[in-house]
């Protein structure tokens, strides 16, 4: 197969598409990854064929009152109508380089959702496969949306999902103008519906993550393929710093903290950081506190705590008792595959959805919404998930269970079953 993969984003978003091209490429298909700029280090440490692309994300994230309803707003609802607009005014550019980028021959295209991937695969007259990192795109009745704001009956579970094709269809704005004119595609009936193909079939939706994380007795059609989380092999050419080996192999196990993606949106850092490494003294445990990815070297608070920048979660989770972050999905999925306890302290968005999941299966304590953290609620929740024997057997028994899903290789069956149907 010849595919062609655009994401948009965080590193969250970005990192699963490298391992899933990484996987591609090492089964002998051609890939070509579009990928925010932000980001293109990462192909790059893989050797994945790319070409950067223009994000509107990281210019919308940096807006203050954006990153402060990030912070502080319970359902979200601030965040999108502060980020839609400015998304919306900058994601010309973003067109212009996705379809200059898809100016090839494909023989499929995988897409992150924000992206019109199936008006551009409409053009190239190949099948289009969108992927979710959450469980807000296909319907179910077993549980409402994540990213829906209110409290609705049961009856109503499936319904809260036309929410998030709401906000997709928001992000992307009128594309209207864009598709006639640099698409040369007439008008259609559901033209920006990503859950429709031109002739009206629906597509293959790929849900990047573990069924573990879902309800009992979750049911989805059969055109929705939850595949596993897209986890990216420890780069071999990586080595950790001196001195953040030496600090793990010395002492105890540490507990690591820290919030991705989120660190250097939070509106308040000075006072996160004070409310973390005051909880580990509180807890009692040694610490490696990551900055993500700030480039604060390392530095040695005390003998007990570590401050590091950006490190694999591949090579780090593994060695450390507990894990504090903000609940994305990626990370939920490395701490899982990890098989350490979790603490999770969600921000907004999906965040919350997988902190109660991973608190519902034991693996974590209870959430910690990121506006009511506390080194008092924090210490308490970190002495628990490093000492309770409880937790720790059930996250090496949900981490045995994840591990042993081929989610990657699952996904690459259902792109080439997506090319055969073609």
């Amino acid at each position: 197969m010849k595919v062609l993969l655009l994401t948009v984003g965080t590193r969250g978003d970005a990192q699963p598409f490298v391992a899933l091209a990484q996987t591609l490429k090492g089964n002998g298909h051609d890939v070509q990854l579009g990928i925010p700029s932000a980001h293109s280090h990462l192909a790059i440490t893989y050797g994945i064929p790319h070409t950067p692309i223009y994000d509107p994300t990281q210019e919308v994230l940096a807006a203050p009152s954006v990153r402060s309803a990030i912070t502080n707003d319970k359902h979200s609802i601030q965040y999108f109508m502060r980020s839609i607009p400015r998304y919306q005014r900058r994601i010309a550019q973003l067109l212009d380089d996705t379809v200059a980028l898809a100016r090839a021959s494909y023989d499929i295209l995988v897409y992150h959702p924000l992206i019109p991937g199936n008006q551009i695969a409409e053009w190239l007259n190949v099948p289009s496969v969108p992927v979710a990192f959450q469980p807000f795109l296909a319907p179910t009745s077993k549980f409402p949306n994540p990213l829906f704001p209110l409290r609705v009956p049961h009856r109503f579970y499936w319904h809260t999902y036309l929410y998030s094709r709401l906000i997709i269809r928001l992000h992307q704005g009128s594309t209207s103008r864009w598709r006639r004119q640099e698409l040369g595609l007439p008008k259609r009936r559901r033209q920006g519906d990503i859950l429709r193909q031109p002739d009206g079939r629906r597509p293959s939706l790929i849900q990047a993550f573990s069924p573990i994380i879902l309800p009992d007795q979750t049911h989805f059609p059969k055109w929705v393929h939850t595949t596993g989380f897209w986890l990216l092999s420890e780069n071999s050419g990586w080595t950790p710093p001196k001195q953040l080996s030496e600090f793990i192999s010395q002492g105890s196990p540490p507990v690591y903290i820290g919030f991705g993606s989120m660190t250097g949106l939070n509106s308040d850092p000075q006072t996160t950081s004070r409310i973390v490494t005051q909880a580990a003294r509180n807890a009692r445990v040694r610490a490696v506190i990551s900055a993500g990815d700030a480039d604060v070297g390392i530095k040695e608070i005390d003998r007990d705590v570590l401050t590091i920048g950006q490190v694999p979660h591949s090579w780090i989770f593994p060695r450390v008792s507990a894990i504090v972050h903000h609940g994305g999905s990626g990370t939920t999925g490395a701490a899982l595959a990890a098989g350490r306890p979790q603490v999770i302290c969600p921000y907004a968005m999906d965040q919350p959805f997988f902190a109660q999941r991973m608190h519902q299966l034991g693996t974590a304590s209870a959430p910690i919404p990121q506006r009511r953290l506390t080194a008092a609620s924090l210490a308490e929740a970190i002495h628990q998930a490093a000492f309770s024997t409880t937790m720790a057997a059930q996250a090496r028994k949900l981490g045995d269970q994840m591990r042993s899903e081929e989610a990657l290789s699952a996904a690459v069956n259902v792109l080439q079953s997506a090319c055969e149907r073609a």
